[in-house]
């Protein structure tokens, strides 16, 4: 059979096309989850973001096992007893302080403009707003000794 050509190449670029669209069809989501990992990932590493994340992790502490806590500076900060240690916690200009038995401050949140604090129940809850423009909340549940 001379005439008979079993290696053809007809239709062998649609074929090929078809087969680099599934390919491409498949790879796409991948690619847009890949971006949209690296865009949270990116505002995980924001250095406002992050210290509010420690600042909450740190703030909790001082809510174990309370004595009596309560709201002072007309909510602008708290008064917290702790295993008799009496320690204030207050916005102060543009951070966060705390004190202990009411000498000298240790900074625990900067570059704030402002933060209320609001107690209902047994739930703290903390309002910040950053000087970036964005506004955090945090809630807390008050455990008693």
């Amino acid at each position: 059979m001379p005439g008979l050509k079993l290696l053809d190449n007809r239709g062998y670029m649609l074929l090929q096309s078809l087969l680099d669209l599934a390919l491409l069809l498949t790879l796409l989501p991948l690619i847009v989850l890949f971006f949209l990992f690296a865009l949270s990932f990116s505002q995980d590493l924001d250095s406002q973001h992050l210290e509010w994340q420690l600042f909450t992790i740190d703030f909790q502490t001082y809510l174990y096992e309370v004595d009596s806590i309560e709201l002072i500076n007309d909510g602008g900060g708290i008064r917290v007893m702790h295993q008799g240690t009496e320690y204030d916690i207050e916005s102060y200009g543009t951070f966060i302080r705390k004190q202990k038995f009411r000498l000298g401050h240790e900074i625990m949140l900067t570059e704030i403009d402002h933060c209320f604090f609001e107690i209902k129940e047994r739930r703290l809850f903390i309002t910040a707003h950053l000087s970036s423009g964005i506004t955090k909340r945090a809630e807390y549940v008050i455990t008693p000794p």
